[in-house]
């Protein structure tokens, strides 16, 4: 697969010294790879190096880093633009294939409210008047499976709400409640609701921000948190 898509998207110039590394084990643009070229030995020490480096990698995944409001933040210098950082374009591509630059659409997520964010559980996400996140565009918030990062089916086909939503139920100070949880939770609640998954299964949630304005880039906003009502 890495020698067909370096056939089909030829590497920067600043790839050359690891294009140099992997040439030693058979792996070239235009060149399929072949197993059966190289010693025994190297292949066992391929596979063990593929088992142990998904290791690091989980153990180091973005979302297992420093959070504000139980929302994981990336770094908006680097994200979408890695240059060689070929470990932070792996962790990216294990959780959503790829990113955007943080000044065109800026992502963070939760996965945690102290325990992992669960289908058993109810919570809710308010947004006071002065919370929404400050975007030159639009803001959205997405229900995922995590960590298979796929959206999570439910009956009324709904995926995500955010600030292009209709129909949102707003209150009398104009603050915004989501209610995230599998059951509906009744008519006045139910235009704001983002089902979850079903009991026991994890899930994730994604904030996209999209032309975020200096305040998100800077940090200087943080969203509110995710909180559990069913403790």
């Amino acid at each position: 697969m890495l020698a067909d898509s370096l056939s089909a998207s030829p590497p920067p110039v600043a790839d050359a010294g690891v294009l140099g590394l992997i040439a030693r084990i058979d792996i070239t643009p235009h060149h399929p790879f072949d197993p059966a070229v190289l010693h025994p030995a190297a292949v066992d020490g391929l596979r063990r190096a593929v088992a142990d480096g998904l290791g690091d990698l989980y153990a180091d995944m973005p979302f297992a880093g420093p959070s504000r409001n139980g929302w994981v933040t990336v770094d908006v210098d680097t994200i979408g633009d890695w240059g060689t950082d070929y470990f932070s374009r792996l962790e990216i591509a294990q959780v959503g294939l790829l990113a955007n630059s943080a000044k065109e659409a800026y992502y963070i997520g939760a996965i945690l409210d102290g325990d992992p964010l669960s289908g058993e559980h109810r919570y809710e996400l308010r947004f006071g008047p002065d919370d929404f996140p400050p975007v030159d565009a639009f803001w959205s918030v997405t229900m995922y499976l995590n960590p298979q990062g796929f959206l999570v089916e439910n009956p009324i086909g709904r995926y995500h709400l955010g600030s292009l939503t209709k129909d949102l139920t707003y209150g009398p100070d104009g603050s915004l409640t989501l209610y995230l949880q599998r059951e509906n939770p009744g008519p006045d609640k139910e235009s704001n609701w983002l089902p979850t998954t079903e009991s026991g299964v994890l899930l994730r949630l994604i904030l996209r921000q999209y032309l975020p304005t200096p305040d998100i880039l800077t940090g200087r906003y943080a969203p509110p948190a995710v909180v559990r009502v069913d403790r």
